[in-house]
């Protein structure tokens, strides 16, 4: 998670610029699926008015994550094991530079199983 962090982190210091920290900001939660929530403003940055379709993608009951973005704020939810996952489906829609290596890590399937379909941080 450290690299995902880290982006992030960057991604949020790039934009604090005295006043868009006031008023904008990135929040990460608890959901009420007994999971994550993973909300990121987009007002007065570069990703302001891009837009992503709700993409909902469940392996199991707790291995789930669901991502859109209205064009000013991303949101992402998923399972309690996934917050990895949500952060790099920010980071891949901000089109933050990560390493091979994370974007393959991002979302791998639980022991086992299959995915019907690869998670928005895969695409």
């Amino acid at each position: 998670m450290g690299e995902v962090l880290g982006a992030l982190q960057a991604w949020y210091a790039a934009h604090c610029d005295g006043a868009w920290e006031r008023e904008f900001g990135i929040s990460i939660g608890t959901h009420e699926a007994s999971g994550w929530a993973v909300r990121v403003d987009l007002v007065r940055t570069s990703l302001e008015g891009r837009e992503l379709a709700r993409d909902r993608t469940v392996r199991t009951l707790s291995d789930w994550i669901e991502v859109w973005c209205d064009g000013y704020t991303f949101n992402a939810v998923g399972g309690a094991d996934n917050l990895n996952e949500l952060l790099a489906a920010f980071a891949r829609f901000a089109g933050l530079k990560m390493p091979t290596a994370t974007w393959r890590e991002c979302g791998r399937p639980a022991r086992g199983r299959s995915r019907a379909r690869p998670s928005p941080c895969e695409r």
